[in-house]
């Protein structure tokens, strides 16, 4: 039995020299694995970082004619506006790390709460276009927004069938 850091599984049937070799082995490769996954955050210069910020300000600047056009889309027009949303979310995911690290000068850290604020205001339409619901857009918290700091009140519109949905997996039953 062995771990694979690339598909982040365990597997049998694998053959090594001695007990000994399994476990080295595998724990030196989960270790360079992880090493390799760890961001750099010191690469990320103050260009770098305004041009993460300007991607998601794309996103969702043009997020409600996206849905508006949505229904219409073929599906290579939708695949292209999903590919731009994982390279987008990959940029917020950083932001956020980068935000953990305070490593954004105060009008970065301004204009990504703006953006936060402005991305939980449009749930309703990341759900519709991309299928990604409350829960998966609460990930920036996770990630670092500054939003977790606020004191201002966050709008989000929701679906009211996605509120079902939440209810089911965050309220517990006190007889239905």
């Amino acid at each position: 039995m062995a771990y694979s850091a690339d598909h982040g599984v365990i597997t049998t049937g694998f053959q090594a020299s001695s007990p000994e070799a399994i476990c080295t082995e595998a724990f030196e490769h989960l270790r360079r694995h992880r090493e390799e996954r760890r961001m750099d955050l010191q690469v990320y210069g103050p260009d770098h970082i305004d041009s993460c910020l300007l991607n998601c300000a794309l996103l969702v600047r043009d997020l409600a004619e996206v849905a508006a056009n949505w229904p219409t889309l073929d599906d290579e027009e939708r695949g292209h506006h999903r590919a731009e949303l994982l390279q987008t979310w990959g940029n917020r995911r950083v932001l956020g790390k980068l935000f953990k690290a305070r490593r954004l000068q105060a009008a970065q850290e301004a204009r990504l709460t703006d953006l936060d604020r402005f991305l939980l205001a449009q749930a309703a339409l990341m759900e519709q276009c991309f299928g990604l619901d409350l829960c998966q857009l609460l990930a920036i918290f996770r990630w670092g927004t500054p939003l977790s700091t606020s004191t201002q009140t966050v709008q989000i519109e929701v679906d009211p069938a996605a509120l079902e949905r939440m209810a089911t997996a965050f309220a517990p039953s006190l007889h239905d």
